[in-house]
């Protein structure tokens, strides 16, 4: 093997990771110790690879003995051999095989051997192992060639270690064996002598403790045998050293009795780690264009004017980036290459293969959005078709099982599949959905092949029908088991039908030529059978289990559009689930019987949000009411009334409705008043009637029309477009007095009457016109006789409401108002006359639009509220008692578990940020996990932390909050937590989030794996950043491990909650009694007068080594007891400092720590002569430091993945 490109081109990226992984200071690993090994899989320790040897001597010293292997065919057919090396025997297999066998044919052959299921063997490949040979992958369908060498080799990446491990562990086996053998032969370039030489060696060692483990042979055995476990040019060129420094890592991970399968996992993880490109392939090609150039004329190789033709590397790039999908990079000179994204995987849906004029194979993609598809062309039919099993195998894996994504290169497991109408691996739970959903039939039935055994099917079939429980239409469904036989005679040939089903029935086994027989001789309730077929869109995670991990993506969600929305049934929601609600958008409704808040209504497969308001029950006996006013809402499918989507119908009950943008119309015409044009109130006009007509149609008498209770949904002024709905009716409730001008004359003595009468809706049709041509103005108080003598002056109630309402809306505002008998009867609401006049009024105006100028951002609701409230956004809330009860004695529903329980939601400048679990809380504040939802397709959601205050009363607290976000805005250190958004109501500080938390549970949980190295990198952090802040001024005066966050391999400074600015003589004077961490205050900083300044940070920078090298204990003077703040002063006073930690070095306490803690705050070092006696220290030490604190790299060792 003269060409080590030859044996993995896996990996083609020359990116490296920084991380290194401690592997000899772990002594207590907690990972689970469950074997990994599958069960029947024998392996063989390599032999010693000699230095003198070739490397193709050595892969033959690698491989061990041969093994032979047939195919399960007559033996009196003609055969014959190839050879096959398996990585996880370490040697090669001449298999014996038909002429005819294909690729898939000897795959499944070699997985079936090796224990490895049905659903992860299309994880597994053959490729060539010849070095001339580059990347030659054969196509499932195709037959190996004659006298060429191959490898059973795992191609297509898992991108979860831990679910390989849990999924198949037989082929995890394989990944570590084939990993093994790729790390000793160079085949990964990531991990490539002279590069990553420690990290190898440390490799290497794992390996050899593995061995140990598995009683392949003695300690003294291994360790003479040690060049097995390195690269060929490391044993060369550092002979001595490394067999010195591999034997004693060796011996320590003996001495530590580590787990077999926590040492496997750490080195299939360090592996990954190190070479994150492990498994992915590039090709080179050459393309039509690369998506977002420039045309720039060209002549093609066929001599044709190409604009844009150009040589690229062509990747997929699927795991870790926020835009998945298939990428194109410019062949350059520059070093680092730019992707571009083509497509996403999921859109392309077809692939063909062509030749041009000169007989070069090119692929053609064709891909949605784009009709004349995407060319690329390859060298050669070998690159070709290896990038056609490649991208064929992900689309499987990841997207699409069910397809071939090139018909000229077909898969044979999955033609025969779509042949018999069967579906692959999905699992019992996939099947028995799929029925329900889509033909829930008696005699409705799947036919699956078995995820754990070859040649194994199920039947799943329902057969009679359930009548327990309130859906009488469920069927009981039964699985019974299959097996399938290959039908041959005695010369081998196979008989036809070829194929003999076996089906498992009562412990008798009865065979059928058809599938269909044997669903049709399972006993049912019907005679009918409907067979469910399989679809390119089945998703199961037994399938695509190389899905990648969700990735914040920044493509613009689809839409859900009104019209869909109004056809949906009411939904019966989970508030947790399915609801975010908003802060500052919680009001009463309803008499204060219902609260209402604004919220997002979360959809699934790629949907966008919807924007809905909640009406939420305050009160648990107005449950009757909740109900019947839903049980009439959701019978309305109206586009001119708000739409009621679902329903909660567990406590606290809630109604999701349709959400007003701009809230109500007579708060809207109010605040844009002379900017709206007659032509929009005509509109408005038009919807209300046809509301109206909607309501009398189906016998609805509403009885609250108001233009408070018409809400602007649409709202465009550029199209001249304005749209309001008629809202809910709400509770019942009597009139008063100040509704008169809604309510006929005739009830005006006794309003009590009018609830249920159809004439109440055409009044106050009358009048709500009335309302809309005021622009919103308010009718103001009037009594029953105000009304009559108006009415008998005018002809109406009211007067004319405006100079421009046009006299025939006056007329049907008269015509709604008319005392005659029988005129406020559905016969004489005359809906097309009323049409017609507005159409008449239209088509005669005469109205210039264009003087009219606008905001660029118009406000809605909630902002239009904001500016007039005063208070925070649950003011509702303060107005119940303290025994439980609201200020009626009415007992209140269990609403406020909103707030608790139902994520929420606050705006931020173009998004959202979504909050999630609670991660922290401390005295003043608490802090969540969010999440960042940006409006505009190029930011991607991120992850943050939302610092929230617990009380907003206190006027100290609300200037230190202001101040904090002052503060942390002019920061820009790696040391220090950024932030990213703030806002006002609630105050909100919104920072970056770091997924490994706070620094004191990192220090208490990792404690048995800190090495006092680590930590010494941990402490130069801290005094970076500290010192940071010298520079710009800032004192943080809360410096202490709670208040520090950890980020993979280094540390942050966060919570400026009491940060301040330095004087010009560099001190702060604080004259507070608020509480103080007196534990890691100066002596200076505890007085009355607290003095506080870069010394007194430097003081609790030492407490805060304390616990770092105490591996986070309490920095307690007295350990046996709790000090008053005037004991603890007296203590510092008379030079009582906290004692030297039993797992920190002498040179850490005397030289860092004891410092930090003169009496005398001049004589403390700066953080900047800090650092340079941590940089001396590690100088110092790392020439001697114990042989456990030997760092081969640390982000991936048993310390650094054992759970929190």
């Amino acid at each position: 093997m003269g060409n080590n490109k030859s044996m993995n081109q896996a990996s083609n990226a020359s990116g490296t990771t920084h991380t290194t992984m401690t592997l000899l200071d772990d002594g207590n690993s907690s990972i689970s110790s469950t074997s990994l090994l599958a069960n029947g899989i024998t392996l063989e320790l390599e032999d010693d690879l000699d230095s003198n040897r070739t490397f193709s001597q050595a892969s033959q010293s690698y491989s061990g003995s041969v093994e032979k292997m047939r195919q399960n065919v007559s033996t009196s057919l003609i055969m014959i051999t190839h050879r096959i090396y398996n990585y996880c025997k370490r040697k090669f297999i001449e298999y014996e095989h038909l002429p005819t066998a294909t690729c898939e044919d000897i795959c499944i052959e070699f997985s079936r051997n090796m224990g490895i299921l049905p659903n992860t063997r299309y994880l597994f490949g053959l490729r060539v192992l010849e070095a001339n040979q580059v990347d030659e992958w054969v196509l499932p369908g195709q037959p190996l060639r004659p006298d060429v060498t191959y490898c059973f080799r795992m191609r297509f990446k898992v991108p979860s270690l831990e679910l390989l491990q849990i999924m198949d562990r037989a082929s995890y086996e394989y990944l570590y064996n084939q990993m093994r053998y790729d790390v000793v032969k160079e085949c990964i370039p990531d991990i490539r002598y002279p590069f990553k030489k420690d990290n190898v060696m440390g490799l290497g060692a794992m390996n050899m403790c593995i061995d140990l483990l598995e009683q392949r042979e003695s300690a003294e055995r291994i360790e003479k045998n040690y060049k097995s476990y390195l690269p060929q040019p490391l044993v060369k060129t550092h002979k001595i050293f490394s067999r010195r420094k591999i034997c004693q890592t060796f011996r320590h991970l003996c001495r530590r009795q580590l787990d077999l399968a926590d040492v496997k996992l750490n080195y299939v993880r360090e592996v990954n780690n190190l070479a994150p490109d492990y498994l992915l392939e590039t090709f080179a090609g050459l393309v039509d264009y690369i998506p977002g150039d420039k045309l720039t004329p060209h002549t093609n190789i066929v001599g044709i004017l190409n604009p844009t033709e150009a040589k690229v590397f062509i990747k997929l790039d699927l795991f870790d980036t926020i835009e998945p999908g298939l990428k194109v990079a410019r062949i350059t000179s520059k070093e680092k290459l730019e992707w571009i994204l083509v497509s996403k995987l999921e859109n392309i849906y077809a692939l063909c293969v062509k030749s041009n004029n000169l007989q070069t194979p090119y692929a053609r993609l064709e891909i949605t959005g784009m009709p004349h598809g995407y060319r690329i062309q390859f060298e050669g039919k070998i690159q070709l078709e290896s990038f056609i099993s490649y991208i064929s195998g992900y689309m499987r894996l990841t997207t699409k099982w069910m397809l071939d994504l090139c018909v000229q290169y077909i898969t044979p497991s999955l033609a025969e599949l779509f042949a018999i109408d069967c579906h692959g691996p999905i699992g019992g739970t996939v099947s028995f959905a799929k029925i329900r959903e889509r033909r829930n039939n008696c005699g409705s039935y799947i036919v699956r092949q078995c995820e754990k055994e070859y040649n194994t099917y199920y039947i799943d079939i329902n057969t009679k029908s359930n009548r327990a429980g309130l859906q009488p239409e469920r069927y009981k469904t039964e699985t019974y088991k299959i097996t399938k036989k290959l039908c041959t005679v005695n010369n081998g040939i196979t008989t036809n039908p070829p194929v003999k089903w076996i089906l498992h029935y009562n412990s008798t086994r009865k065979p059928f030529d058809k599938l269909a027989d044997l669903a049709q001789f399972i006993p049912a309730e019907s005679e009918q059978r409907f067979r469910i077929k399989p679809s390119e869109y089945d998703k199961s995670n037994l399938l695509t289990i190389c899905s990648p991990k969700k990735v914040q993506s920044n493509e613009t969600e689809t839409e859900l559009n009104e019209a869909e929305l109004q056809r949906k049934r009411v939904q019966i929601l989970d508030p947790p689930r399915d609801l975010q609600w908003y802060q500052n958008s919680s009001s009463e409704c309803d008499n204060g019987r219902m609260i209402k808040m604004r919220a997002d209504w979360v959809q699934e497969g790629g949907f966008k949000d919807v924007n809905v308001t909640l009406k939420v029950l305050k009160y648990d006996e107005d449950f009757p009411k909740f109900m019947n006013l839903s049980n009439t809402w959701s019978r309305i499918y109206s586009p001119y009334i708000i739409k009621l989507y679902g329903l909660t119908l567990t406590t606290p009950y809630t109604m999701v409705m349709e959400y007003s943008k701009f809230g109500p119309l007579n708060e809207f015409l109010q605040h844009y008043k002379s900017k709206i044009s007659l032509h929009q109130l005509l509109d408005v006009v038009h919807g209300l009637v046809r509301g109206i007509v909607y309501l009398q149609e189906h016998g609805i008498i509403h009885g609250f029309i108001r233009c408070s209770n018409l809400h602007v949904t649409k709202f465009d002024p550029k199209n001249q477009l304005l749209e309001a709905k008629i809202g809910d009716h709400g509770f019942p409730r009597p009139y008063r007095r100040d509704e008169l001008p809604w309510i006929p004359f005739e009830y005006h003595n006794n309003l009590s009457l009018a609830e249920k009468h159809l004439d109440i809706d055409l009044w106050a049709f009358a009048t709500t016109i009335w309302e809309i041509f005021a622009r919103g103005q308010s009718i103001g108080h009037v009594t029953s006789e105000s009304l009559r003598q108006n009415y008998n002056r005018y002809g109406g109630i009211l007067p004319i409401p405006s100079d421009d309402c046009p006299p025939e809306m006056f007329e049907v505002m008269m015509d709604g108002w008319s005392t005659e008998p029988d005129t406020h009867t559905h016969k004489n609401f005359n809906h097309m006359q009323i049409f017609q006049r507005l159409i008449f009024i239209k088509e005669n105006l005469d109205e210039d639009y264009s003087t009219i100028e606008w905001p660029d951002e118009l406000m809605d609701a909630d902002q239009v509220n904001d500016s007039n409230n005063g208070e925070g956004h649950n003011q509702h809330l303060n107005g119940m008692r303290h025994n439980g009860f609201g200020l009626d004695g009415k007992k209140p529903s269990n609403y406020r578990s909103y707030f608790d329980t139902t994520p929420s939601v606050l705006e931020i400048k173009n998004g959202k940020v979504i909050f999630k679990n609670k991660i922290g809380e401390g005295h003043y504040g608490t802090v969540h996990l969010g999440e960042v939802r940006y409006n505009t397709p190029i930011n991607a959601r991120e992850l943050v932390a939302i610092k929230t205050l617990k009380s907003l009363r206190a006027p100290q607290l609300n200037d230190d909050f202001m101040r904090e976000i002052e503060i942390m805005e002019t920061l820009d250190h790696p040391n220090i937590v950024k932030i990213k958004h703030w806002i006002q109501r609630p105050f909100c500080i919104i920072m970056e989030y770091l997924e490994s938390g706070s620094f004191l549970v990192y220090l208490t949980s990792r404690k048995p794996n800190l090495t006092n190295q680590k930590l010494l990198g941990f402490a130069l952090d801290i005094a970076r950043g500290m010192d940071y802040l010298v520079s710009k001024n800032v004192i943080h005066r809360d410096l202490a491990a709670r208040n520090i966050l950890v980020d993979r391999d280094s540390v942050k400074i966060s919570d400026f909650g009491l940060a301040q600015r330095a004087d010009s003589d560099g001190y702060y004077i604080a004259h507070t009694n608020r509480e103080i961490p007196i534990k890691w205050y100066s002596p200076e900083a505890i007085k009355k007068d607290a003095k506080f300044s870069f010394q007194s940070d430097v003081w609790s920078y030492g407490v805060t080594l304390f616990e770092m090298f105490s591996r986070g204990e309490s920095p307690n003077l007295d350990p046996d007891k709790e000090l008053t703040q005037d004991e603890f002063l007296q203590r510092l006073e008379r030079g009582d400092r906290l004692r030297q930690p039993s797992l920190c070095p002498d040179y850490v306490y005397e030289r860092l720590m004891l410092p930090c803690w003169h009496s005398n705050p001049k004589m403390r070092p700066t953080f900047r002569m800090v650092i340079g006696n941590i940089q001396s220290i590690k100088n110092e030490t790392c020439n001697f430091l114990p042989k456990s604190e030997l760092s081969i790299t640390p982000s991936s060792s048993p310390a650094s993945t054992t759970p929190n």
